[in-house]
């Protein structure tokens, strides 16, 4: 059995394109096949030999489109080597001028601050921060360091020339 549909042919195209007719899905199921098929065809459910007509991923694509920004984003700075003091020196000389790279807090809180996770780097341990600052402005160094909590990172940024 053929599948009703009208061709419409447009002012300013040589070509005719089909048209479907909208059938709620409840009423294409007391409806005939052509209307079943008339329906999943609108839905996208049904291929068609042009490509997918609609479908999720189409609506997905292009709803992704409409937030994207327009460049790619910029790659996540690298996680440094932090098993030690020595270890995270090595991993922030390697950081070229104005390049970050970044280490868990609990890795931070291991290395700088005597508190537990939740008070290290708070308001009452002023011991840590400044074990902290200080070893990101040692000469070998160079850097400044910028304390994200709710990330659980901290970020090293690296200054040679200052």
């Amino acid at each position: 059995m053929a599948i009703p549909r009208s061709y419409k042919i447009s002012d300013n195209l040589r070509w005719a394109t089909p048209q479907y007719q909208v059938i709620a899905p409840a009423e294409a199921r007391r409806g005939s096949k052509s209307k079943v098929l008339s329906a999943r065809r609108c839905c996208g459910l049904l291929k068609t030999g042009r490509g997918d007509f609609g479908g999720t991923m189409g609506l997905w694509k292009t709803i992704k489109s409409l937030f994207a920004s327009g460049g790619s984003a910029p790659p996540d700075a690298p996680r440094l080597k932090a098993g030690n003091e020595s270890e995270l020196s090595v991993s922030l000389r390697a950081l070229q001028d104005g390049e970050q790279g970044w280490i868990t807090l609990s890795e931070a809180r291991y290395l700088f601050s005597h508190m537990d996770d939740q008070y290290a780097f708070g308001e009452m341990d002023d011991a840590g921060k400044s074990n902290f600052g200080a070893f990101a402005a040692q000469n070998e160094n160079r850097s400044s360091v910028d304390i994200m909590p709710v990330e659980g990172r901290a970020y090293f940024t690296r200054r040679i020339g200052a």
